[in-house]
């Protein structure tokens, strides 16, 4: 009997793993990578061959290209599902008409923090009574009307 608990016991601690599991997103080692652009020099080709298609691209100017990295580690093992950001960076790059890199930001954690969004909200200014409102409103009492009518002569 004390073979089986030894047994199972020596199954579950060899299954635990008491490395950090780390996972990822985006381009790998971003910072570094991101030194080997110089600008004013390096044209689009050579940064699709350092870092590889872009994450995304900007939708007011396709020729911003946005990359990004991020790690997350479990921040414990006694933390079951608890994560840690270990880092989040994100690479903004603006190539000119000719294809050449002439603006490069790297904003960090620290970067991030420190950007502002603002507070202000939108309000709303749609209004319920419009004439498409009053429309729809108008055929779904007609289709529900006939539904009243079977109950009212079921009563």
């Amino acid at each position: 009997m004390k073979n089986i608990y030894l047994l199972i016991l020596l199954i579950i601690i060899s299954n635990c793993s008491f490395k950090d599991v780390k996972k990822s997103h985006g381009i790998t080692n971003l910072d570094k990578k991101s030194n080997k652009l110089v600008l004013n020099s390096t044209n689009s080709n050579q940064i699709l061959e350092i870092l590889g298609p872009p994450s995304t691209k900007s939708e007011l100017d396709p020729n911003t290209w946005i990359y990004i990295e991020r790690k997350v580690t479990n921040s414990s093992v006694f933390s079951i599902g608890a994560e840690k950001v270990s880092s989040n960076n994100l690479l903004v790059l603006k190539i000119n008409g000719r294809g050449i890199l002439y603006e490069m930001e790297l904003y960090d954690l620290e970067k991030m923090n420190d950007i502002k969004i603002s507070k202000l909200e939108t309000q709303n200014t749609f209004k319920g009574s419009d004439f498409l409102t009053n429309i729809l409103i108008s055929v779904r009492q007609k289709i529900n009307d006939p539904i009243r009518n079977r109950i009212k002569k079921r009563k």
